[in-house]
């Protein structure tokens, strides 16, 4: 009798250990489940809808300098310079296609100028002040690479060791101001590309003109 009292609470004991194993099992998949959703990954989520409220424009602003100055070499002899005075002038973008801002004028005869702020004219315009020429120079450091550094212009004069600075600047003044987009850039290529397209081929146009001529 004891044994078969012993053997059914065996029995017992492992249909109850079995339940709680059952049960923890259970348990697990509902703790990933919930895991994901804190992670804000839950299974079969659908992705919100956006719309967009517009692209996003910018203000370009365009000044041009004043006619001055500049230096010109024309020697084709390495040591022995030449220089002319040329007169020239440079157009400052605020900001590129991009929308990025701008910090130097368009290079023109090897240099650019760098452009900074100056508040407002009499009118109340934007101004801006232009500085010194600059241009790109290579360089060779110590390790024997070489990197690029901006410097301001000096010219190779007859005398030995004696160099010319070029501090020639210019005065912007400024031509008007418009917004602008990517999208509206990019509608302004399309239309130049389509214009273009429609232009006769150089060959054309030369046997045009040898018709007219004939």
């Amino acid at each position: 009798m004891l044994n078969a009292i012993q053997a059914d609470c065996g029995q017992r004991g492992s249909r109850m250990a079995a339940g709680r194993g059952e049960s923890k099992a259970a348990v697990k998949p509902a703790e990933t489940t919930q895991s994901k959703t804190l992670a804000g990954e839950p299974s079969g989520a659908v992705k919100p809808k956006l719309f967009m409220r517009g692209q996003q424009t910018f203000v370009h602003s365009l000044f041009r300098g004043s006619t001055e100055k500049m230096k010109k070499n024309t020697s084709y002899k390495k040591f022995v310079p030449e220089l002319h005075d040329i007169e020239h002038t440079h157009f400052y973008h605020s900001h590129d296609s991009h929308g990025a801002p701008q910090t130097y004028t368009q290079p023109v005869g090897g240099h650019f100028h760098e452009i900074v702020s100056d508040g407002v004219d009499e009118n109340g315009y934007p101004k801006m002040k232009c500085g010194p020429a600059l241009r790109f120079v290579d360089k060779k450091l110590n390790d024997g690479t070489m990197t690029r550094v901006i410097e301001e212009v000096k010219w190779l004069t007859n005398k030995p060791g004696v160099m010319l600075d070029d501090k020639h600047s210019h005065v912007m003044t400024y031509l008007g101001s418009e917004e602008l987009s990517q999208a509206k850039i990019n509608e302004g290529y399309a239309r130049d590309k389509a214009r273009i397209g429609t232009l006769p081929s150089p060959e054309a146009a030369e046997v045009e003109t040898a018709n007219a001529e004939g």
